[in-house]
């Protein structure tokens, strides 16, 4: 969580019927940037919903985690609290910079490093290509459902994120007439 005092709660902790009828998927991989770890569990009360879950797991993901990756799960969540609340400062500075330098509306958030930017000012069919040809790559808010937007992850260090901004005004502006 980006913002002080909030916190993670899981919609199955808040009452027992919720939990009967949820899957809870956890995993350290995105906090503690370690997504090669491949870490990852289900939190399933309901023995028949386990059981469907099961069924597609085992056609479509992979069946157990390496044992890296349970040696980085222990690790991080073990002795990376330190470096964990570290990340999130630097995580939060980064949004507070973002959200005062752009020049285009973006949706505040609290809990992630991506940010979620409003182009429909800027009059161009397609922003994803428009920032491309300015030099930044920013995901295409058609892969969230939609056009008009842009998905940037500012989860980066602060020299690139100053470098995409310069990139992303450049591009806001309006073009010379002549």
């Amino acid at each position: 969580m980006l913002e002080r005092g909030l916190r993670h709660v899981p919609i199955a902790s808040l009452a027992p019927e919720i939990s009967r009828r949820t899957v809870t998927l956890m995993s350290p991989n995105k906090a503690f940037n370690i997504p090669a770890a491949g870490c990852a569990w289900a939190i399933i009360e309901n023995a028949a919903l386990r059981h469907a879950f099961s069924i597609e797991v085992t056609a479509h993901v992979l069946h157990s985690p390496s044992v890296f990756g349970y040696v980085a799960a222990l690790a991080a969540y073990t002795g990376g609290e330190e470096w964990l609340a570290a990340e999130v400062d630097y995580l939060r500075a980064n949004r507070d910079f973002l959200e005062k330098e752009i020049d285009l509306p973006m949706a505040h958030v609290e809990a992630t490093y991506l940010a979620w930017i409003d182009c429909s000012l800027l009059g161009v069919a397609d922003p994803h290509a428009h920032f491309l040809a300015y030099g930044v790559a920013l995901s295409p808010g058609t892969q969230f459902g939609d056009p008009r937007f842009v998905r940037l992850n500012f989860g980066t260090q602060r020299a690139r994120l100053k470098q995409a901004l310069e990139r992303i005004r450049s591009a806001s502006r309006p073009s010379p007439r002549g």
